[in-house]
């Protein structure tokens, strides 16, 4: 499978999905933000090293899928072509795959409806997100 995205979303795909064994390939369109490592620890990564983690099932096994290889990464590329069982990539690399998983970013649907099927659909349909979850930035049922 190739999951178009690289953050922690698409990461969370790309674990899951190397965790049932199925071949995975991340394509990240360019790099990810630098910020000072001390900083980033204890304001961002932190639960990541912590017994919260450990909690929540992240472990150094599954934290370091990306490094060893487990979950491919092609970086610095858009996806040029949907081909039936492949993407070609902006630097010509083509990537198999019997399924493309679209993560990046989070929003809400009725737009990716409205570009896929039509506005008129998209107003029909109306927001679609979280059902109401008080969430920052859903808007509801």
């Amino acid at each position: 499978m190739v999951v178009l995205g690289s953050n922690n979303s698409a990461y969370d795909i790309c674990a899951a999905l190397w965790e049932s064994d199925i071949d995975v390939t991340m394509v990240q369109r360019s790099s990810t933000h630098i910020a000072p490592s001390g900083s980033l620890m204890e304001l961002a990564l932190g639960g990541l090293y912590r017994e919260e983690a450990v909690k929540n099932g992240i472990d150094h096994h599954k934290a370091e899928l990306v490094a060893k290889g487990s979950i491919k990464l092609k970086s610095h590329n858009n996806i040029q072509r949907i081909n039936p069982k492949s993407v070609t990539l902006t630097d010509g690399t083509e990537l198999p795959c019997d399924v493309l998983i679209d993560a990046t970013g989070y929003g809400s649907m009725n737009h990716w409806l409205a570009d896929l099927v039509s506005p008129e659909v998209a107003d029909k349909v109306g927001k679609v997100w979280g059902l109401g979850s008080s969430t920052t930035k859903d808007p509801g049922p």
